[in-house]
């Protein structure tokens, strides 16, 4: 089996957007402008040598060898991270100081390269482009980067105001979609209605229809969402666990009223410290991150699987941001046993196929990477720790069986 080492850097080389001859910058913008140039060929072959590294290092099974290219391919990596980032802190001063300046607004906003970029700040450049231009194609950038950072507030706002300018299909869906994040379940209903007179076939009216029944589950659900939230912020007995991470900890909730062996089974791997040292192996933006898998390759678990507890006959939870849920088996009922994920926004089709079996209490921050920051072969995204702070006073017994 081949192994991979940790990559410090996952970029998608795009083509760059060259400013416009009308914009005529200055020689200072012009400066910048060939350094991002630059810094984009350089991007290139870096990937080249990158590539070299990957090669010598799945070629070798000497360890020493291996920590010596890993430890070489990441300070490499590093060093072009921290040029391009003094790079975009030079082009963030230039526009402080010339707020009207378009030519490297553009750059920044079009640019599909450095995705670590701020996404507020490329919002703000899209919304200054489209009052210079009127494009709506900067409008539709701004509400992309308000997505990406999980403003779903803002993201919403802009689509509504596309929608109203010029309605389509597309433009309602996007509007719906941001609503039901921003957990304003009752207008995202609506947007999605609103869509239907502009659907020109089928496929269009179904799309709108599914997102219209997911919307009304979740219209009818959110009340008694609310009001087990604060039913148990009444009682204060439910199980709280802390997940220790590289990047800061998330502090969760675990129903074990709705999801009882599920819960005793994380609570068991927890305490057996069966989750210490792991990763977030699986991280998808604005969906979830994964982890929970000993192997961190995504096929590992603790050698036996417990039963859903999700579906008909379960008094379910529904996937809201920030909920707690069990991976399985793609398709395959009953087939859960380490893994989990924690949802960053509301993922209505996975309801009854997936057991919610808690929540985000302090930390879904932490669910908020960005589309280039974590991946299979990408950077790890590590779990310290899961540790148990408060129980209920029992003995947490699992109900599992081998497979």
């Amino acid at each position: 089996m081949k192994s991979h080492f940790v990559f410090l850097l996952i970029v998608v080389l795009l083509p760059f957007s060259s400013a416009t001859a009308q914009e005529r910058p200055n020689p200072e913008e012009s400066n910048l402008l060939a350094r991002w140039d630059a810094l984009g060929k350089e991007l290139k072959q870096l990937k080249s040598k990158l590539g070299e590294f990957q090669i010598r290092f799945n070629g070798t099974e000497d360890k020493a060898k291996r920590d010596t290219i890993e430890v070489n391919y990441n300070a490499m990596c590093a060093k072009y991270i921290d040029d391009v980032k003094a790079h975009l802190a030079n082009v963030d001063d230039y526009i402080t100081k010339n707020p009207k300046s378009l030519a490297l607004r553009k750059r920044r906003a079009e640019d599909g390269v450095f995705a670590w970029m701020d996404s507020a700040m490329r919002a703000e450049d899209c919304e200054v482009l489209f009052e210079q231009t009127k494009n709506k194609k900067y409008l539709e950038l701004a509400a992309k980067f308000h997505e990406e950072g999980y403003r779903y507030g803002a993201c919403a706002e802009v689509w509504g105001r596309l929608v109203k300018m010029a309605p389509s299909v597309d433009r309602a869906y996007s509007y719906g979609t941001a609503l039901m994040n921003n957990l304003e379940f009752i207008a995202a209903k609506n947007a999605f209605k609103n869509g239907l007179p502009l659907a020109k076939d089928d496929k269009e009216r179904n799309k709108l229809n599914t997102a219209i029944d997911f919307a009304d589950k979740y219209v009818k659900d959110w009340p008694r969402e609310q009001k087990l939230r604060e039913e148990a912020r009444i009682k204060n007995n439910l199980p709280i666990v802390e997940i220790d991470t590289d990047r800061g900890t998330m502090t969760l909730e675990l129903f074990e009223d709705q999801a009882p062996n599920t819960v005793a089974n994380f609570i068991s791997l927890a305490e057996k410290g069966f989750y210490d040292d792991g990763k977030f192996h699986r991280c998808i933006a604005n969906f979830m991150i994964q982890g929970g898998d000993p192997m961190g390759t995504g096929v590992g678990g603790p050698g036996y699987r417990i039963k859903d507890e999700c579906g008909e006959g379960f008094d379910i939870r529904f996937h809201y941001p920030g909920s707690l849920s069990m991976a399985k088996s793609a398709g395959q009922a009953n087939s859960g046993g380490s893994q989990f994920f924690v949802t960053s926004g509301v993922t209505g089709p996975l309801n009854g196929r997936h057991t919610v079996f808690g929540r985000v209490l302090k930390g879904i921050e932490l669910t908020h990477i960005k589309a280039l920051d974590v991946s299979k072969t990408g950077n790890p995204f590590k779990i310290k720790s899961i540790r148990v702070l408060k129980k209920r006073d029992h003995p947490y017994k699992v109900e599992k069986f081998e497979g």
